[in-house]
């Protein structure tokens, strides 16, 4: 993660394919983040293409929205694609924990 002021950061949402369960580790990583810093607000920018629709739902796993469009913003083998930004907040993916939690008690 890439810490933009002392409330806000950018992060990556690509884990290699290598990794199993990597919605898991990706939680873990972002719950990090809001329990261990000051951040209370993340972003991730992911290109608008068939190739990242992967990580489109991984960014929503870990709790994030579709929160705006930055225009012809990144250049992929000579084209120019939009990217989508997906944001959460704190307590966004505090409730999104919580309904996980819940959800895991009633399958029990």
């Amino acid at each position: 993660f890439i810490p933009m002021n002392g409330a806000h950061a950018t992060i990556h949402v690509s884990i290699l394919d290598i990794v199993n369960e990597k919605h898991i580790l990706a939680r873990s990583a972002v719950g990090w983040i809001f329990n261990n810093t000051d951040i209370k607000s993340i972003t991730a920018m992911i290109p608008r293409d068939p190739n990242s629709l992967n990580t489109r739902l991984f960014a929503v796993a870990c709790g994030m929205k579709p929160s705006g469009l930055l225009e012809k913003s990144f250049k992929r083998n000579n084209e120019y694609l939009d990217q989508q930004i997906y944001h959460a907040t704190q307590q966004d993916f505090l409730e999104m924990e919580e309904e996980i939690c819940l959800a895991q008690q009633q399958q029990v």
